[in-house]
């Protein structure tokens, strides 16, 4: 069998009540919470980045059946396109997207062979990604 890499080819941002933190009484009800929901043929990733980790997702089959289910859950959702990504004033994404998918402290490591140090040392207890979702609004 042959890998396919698949490029997603539309999406949407997902805007939900469901907010944590201690100012999240501060925004507008609805939209207290965010994610995106990235689409190619047959299946769908959610990306939700959470107050303490994100939680990446793959949705295997139609997505009709979940964007439905999250609107009648009184999700907002809207359509976004799906560009190639423009570069960070901010640098380092990638070891801050990985930092948040393991669950480590922004603080952690500073750079990717630091956070390669932290992962091989017998200390470390994130060698496996966090997958269990507290959130049940997908």
């Amino acid at each position: 069998m042959q890998t396919k890499i698949h490029r997603f080819q539309h999406g949407y941002l997902v805007f939900t009540d469901h907010g944590s933190g201690p100012l999240a009484w501060l925004l507008r009800r609805g939209f207290r919470h965010c994610f995106v929901i990235l689409a190619t043929d047959g299946f769908a990733v959610t990306l939700d980045p959470l107050l303490h980790r994100a939680e990446l997702r793959v949705i295997d089959g139609p997505l009709e059946p979940v964007l439905e289910r999250l609107e009648a859950n009184g999700a907002t959702i809207t359509p976004i396109a799906v560009q190639p990504s423009r570069r960070s004033w901010r640098g380092a994404d990638c070891m801050r997207m990985a930092k948040r998918l393991l669950g480590l402290s922004p603080w952690a490591a500073a750079t990717p062979y630091g956070l390669y140090k932290i992962l091989q040392s017998n200390k470390c207890s994130y060698k496996v990604l966090n997958m269990q979702s507290d959130h049940t609004h997908i």
